[in-house]
């Protein structure tokens, strides 16, 4: 019998990432709550047009209160998906937010697994 689908109710374990050699945990969905997911995902999901807006906005003033929002959302998504306090987030400068905010978006969407694509290759 060809297996079509083989799932695992198993967790993996949090991957480990540093802040001034301290370190935390990147936390995928798995590793929260059903309501905290739907949280982790509604706040990536305000994220995103809080980006599109700040883009089209003209005005700076509303502009500087956008990206205040985009800011705090940001800093949010990373407190509920790592373990990381807030006070340590807050002190990371903007790109180095981005870097870890980019390993959050991987860890709740990951890629394709490299050896079904290999697997799928075989079978062309």
């Amino acid at each position: 019998m060809t297996t079509l689908l083989a799932l695992s109710t198993q967790v993996k374990p949090a991957k480990k990432f540093t802040v001034d050699g301290e370190e935390f945990q990147l936390l995928g969905t798995d590793h929260l709550s059903p309501s905290d997911e739907a949280t982790a995902i509604a706040l990536f999901s305000r994220h995103t047009l809080l980006a599109q807006e700040l883009e089209l906005t003209v005005n700076v003033v509303k502009g500087k209160a956008v990206a205040e929002r985009l800011r705090n959302t940001r800093i949010q998504i990373l407190c509920k998906l790592t373990d990381m306090p807030q006070e340590v987030a807050d002190k990371l400068p903007t790109p180095e937010q981005v870097k870890l905010l980019e390993a959050l978006q991987d860890e709740m969407v990951p890629d394709e697994d490299p050896d079904e694509a290999i697997e799928e290759d075989d079978a062309s």
